[in-house]
């Protein structure tokens, strides 16, 4: 095969290459050291000079090296996901349930057989951006507002229906200020929860914080750190956790609470019961276990439900925090299901029990026909930086970070089943046919092989969108559009663009088009695919960054621009048909089921809208804790339609839209 010998360099790159932007300087020794005055004759501005560094190392009126400060930061910081995951735990070995992928996986480095270059065409149009540099240095964080807790008086050690009861009444006191029509929405939404909100508020700092934290709920936390929050709660104190509060302090105050109810969570009458369904076969056990479930009292069951809905998710994440559903049992279960007396003897029934409702959850507390609004089906960690782009192939989600870092899940059973990682700079893009990934990015088009795990192809440049056109992949660079075959994974030809670079592409097949954004802020181009020209330019008035991801249903096609705009056009018509102005940046856009929904910087939520109406008529609860990234959605094998989300904290969410599920009018 003739190597391809082309090498695509931008001016753009030249020029900073010139500059010396491109490559970090390497540290110097005296960079990694602080400098010290070495001789007494050492003159005023060498001294002057000399401190001057070392408070640029230490900072300004500090006695601590950043070394010595992070070592203290990281008493508190969550342990990564490189921690967790070594390489010699071979992926088919975390779930037992999850399909052999034989041997590891393996990187094939560019050589004369795989790697190639991409056509040399120099362009000051497109630049080097990627979702991560697009998303940082825009709009401030929105404040952050006050926990609502009311004072009830004391709380640990309290039967949980009288708990529940005051929370209620004091709840309900709350809006009789103002009038039942103008309470406050946080106050309505907080009426709804089944458990003390104390135990709500931390239950929710553990979702957002602590999933990735090795051992958690089974290491301890600071003795003295959970008697003085068990001692705030208790008074009535604000309930608020900071982002750098120790998860396993917080999850210590939970377990505390739990143990020193009165009685036991799943009650000393049905003690017996419980623990009987551990010899049961799987099919009765599940009957068994509903059965025993609706025996319970109101606040039990919910508190029950509430619970093992969090854990089902720390138990999904065990490959990263080794917390599997028989370990969380073993540390759960003695404080939910206990009777009087010596009880030691059915310590792994009770272990076994707690673990069957874990693995379970969805089976005994939630009922597809019962459920009317989206849910969150499960929250995954594995990533080490921040998520930008998802593509789904057969029944895996390849997920991949801005390194081409890639984290790969069944779609159906949303298990963790591999990663890979094939080093790529700035991922922009990802398409998929047959059984190859391609991945675009500021250095390369690499195409994967999937069932096989390896890079086949490494075409060098940069690659800012992506598209399947046929028997063929459209891949964007500067000045150019490649024509690359899927059989042949050769570049079948090129075409030129004629004074614009192509940022983002989406293909039409029914009519042969491709609508694709440019360089130009306020334009949108359609090309015509078999005649390979421009066929069409629609200008958006007023429109003051470009076009950022297409996604599209039946006659309408969804995009957002740079800034806080979402746009909508008719196919047919190539009308404008709406300009949705937003209060924060857009970052994502796609459809969920038949509902558009987008994606916001520093708006952890994921907001639904109505394709007649183009209003926001509903939104997804708040699982991830920095700003949505990508989504991607699909409908699985039962029928299902689903929706995930990457996110910039490095999670990803699955969602669920139920067939019963009907929006706000």
């Amino acid at each position: 095969m003739k190597k391809t010998n082309w090498r695509y360099t931008s001016s753009w790159t030249k020029k900073r290459t010139k500059k010396g932007a491109r490559s970090p300087k390497k540290k110097s020794k005296e960079e990694d050291h602080p400098p010290q005055v070495v001789s007494k004759r050492s003159s005023l501005s060498l001294r002057s000079t000399s401190m001057k560094r070392i408070q640029s190392f230490r900072g300004k009126g500090s006695d601590e090296t950043d070394k010595e400060k992070d070592e203290k930061r990281g008493e508190l910081q969550h342990r990564t996901i490189s921690t967790v995951l070594p390489q010699s735990i071979p992926p088919q070995n975390l779930y037992a349930s999850a399909p052999s992928l034989g041997p590891a996986p393996s990187i094939l480095p560019p050589n004369s057989s795989t790697s190639n270059s991409l056509p040399q065409f120099k362009s000051k149009t497109l630049k080097k951006v990627g979702l991560v540099g697009f998303l940082s240095g825009i709009q401030a964080p929105p404040e952050e507002k006050p926990a609502i807790t009311p004072r009830i008086g004391p709380i640990f050690g309290q039967p949980l229906e009288k708990t529940m009861e005051r929370q209620h009444k004091a709840l309900m006191e709350m809006g009789e200020d103002n009038g039942e029509a103008t309470v406050d929405h946080a106050i309505s939404k907080l009426r709804d929860v089944k458990v003390p909100l104390f135990f709500y508020y931390a239950m929710q700092h553990l979702l957002l914080f602590g999933l990735a934290d090795e051992g958690i709920f089974r290491l301890s936390g600071l003795a003295g750190k959970i008697a003085q929050l068990k001692e705030s709660v208790d008074k009535g104190e604000e309930f608020k956790l900071s982002r750098d509060a120790d998860v396993h302090c917080v999850s210590g105050l939970c377990k505390l609470y739990i143990r020193e109810l009165p009685s036991p969570l799943l009650t000393l009458e049905l003690y017996k019961e419980f623990v009987s369904v551990f010899e049961m076969d799987e099919a009765e056990k599940i009957n068994k276990l509903k059965e025993l479930l609706s025996k319970l009292p109101t606040y039990n069951y919910g508190m029950i439900k509430y619970i093992m809905n969090f854990l089902y998710h720390v138990s999904i994440n065990s490959p990263v925090n080794m917390m599997t559903s028989s370990n969380l049992g073993v540390v759960v279960g003695p404080n939910i299901l206990w009777t009087t007396g010596d009880c030691f003897t059915d310590s792994n029934k009770v272990a076994g029990v707690t673990g069957d409702l874990i693995v379970n959850y969805f089976s005994l507390f939630e009922e597809e026909e019962k459920i009317t609004t989206p849910y969150c089906r499960a929250k995954l960690i594995g990533h080490k930086k921040s998520l930008v782009a998802m593509k789904k192939i057969g029944n895996e989600m390849w997920t991949s970070d801005a390194n081409g870092y890639f984290v790969i899940y069944d779609t159906e059973t949303v298990r963790y089943i591999g990663s890979m990682d094939i080093q790529q700079k700035y991922v922009f893009c990802l398409e998929a046919f047959d059984d190859y990934l391609c991945s675009g990015s500021y250095d390369s088009l690499r195409i994967i092989k999937v069932s096989e795990r390896k890079v086949i192809k490494d075409y060098a440049g940069a690659c800012y969108s992506l598209a399947l056109v046929g028997n063929s992949i459209w891949a964007s660079t500067n000045g150019i559009i490649l024509i690359i075959d899927t059989h042949t994974l050769e570049i079948r030809e090129s075409v030129a663009l004629p004074d614009h670079g192509v940022w983002r592409m989406i293909y039409i097949p029914e009519k042969h088009q491709i609508w694709a954004s440019s360089e130009k802020k306020n334009f949108v181009y359609i090309w015509d695919t078999k005649h390979k020209k421009v066929i069409r330019e629609l200008q958006v008035q007023g429109l003051k960054k470009r076009i950022h991801q297409f996604s599209r249903h039946k006659n309408q096609i969804w995009c957002f621009s740079e800034d806080t705009n979402i746009l909508v056009w008719d196919i047919e018509t190539y009308s404008e048909l709406k300009i949705i102005e937003t209060t924060a940046k857009v970052t994502s856009v796609s459809f969920f089921g038949e509902f558009p929904v987008a994606g916001f910087h520093w708006v952890t939520q994921v907001k639904g809208y109505s394709t007649t109406t183009f209003e926001n008529i509903f939104h997804l609860e708040n699982y991830h804790r920095d700003a949505i990234t990508t989504i991607e959605s699909f409908v699985t094998q039962s029928g299902q339609r689903v929706c995930w989300t990457g996110s910039q904290d490095k999670s990803v969410c699955v969602w669920i839209l139920p067939s019963t599920f009907i929006p706000p009018s």
